[in-house]
């Protein structure tokens, strides 16, 4: 009879791709770890919510630095927040705090100015657009 995978098993996995992810990094770094797989595991199962945006959490949850790593942020496990891949992406380089408050200016803009920054964010603020007709003046003119 064949097992079947369940929502359990699912979780194990993507915390040991996670952990595997983490230990790469900080051996890298030349750190130690000051979390386990059972501490990823359960980070991952207490979190209902994104840190960020407060949405619920589904198959997409990650695990982010509350500060960066590239910006003095430690191997631990309270530099860790579970958040959506949506807040994952856009918040980038920025300190948990710098990313709060970005969100909460972007609240104020109008929906048409919000979304066109948010895009811009989540491609890295490069052009997130294709659709842009390449040539010259001239082409635009006839």
């Amino acid at each position: 009879m064949a097992r079947t995978f369940t929502q359990a098993d699912a979780l194990t996995v993507r915390a040991r791709r996670t952990l595997s992810d983490h230990r790469t990094r900080a051996k890298k770094d030349g750190a130690i770890l000051g979390y386990t797989l059972a501490n990823i595991r359960q980070l991952l199962e207490s979190s209902q919510c994104c840190e960020y945006c407060k949405m619920p959490l589904a198959w997409d949850v990650q695990l982010d630095h509350r500060t960066p790593l590239s910006r003095g942020g430690r191997h631990v496990l309270e530099n860790l927040a579970a958040c959506c891949s949506r807040c994952n992406s856009a918040k980038g380089m920025l300190c948990e705090l710098e990313y709060r408050q970005l969100r909460t200016l972007l609240e104020a803009l109008h929906p048409v100015a919000r979304g066109d920054i948010e895009r811009r964010l989540l491609a890295g603020a490069k052009r997130y657009s294709g659709s842009r007709k390449k040539g010259t003046v001239r082409d635009f003119l006839e």
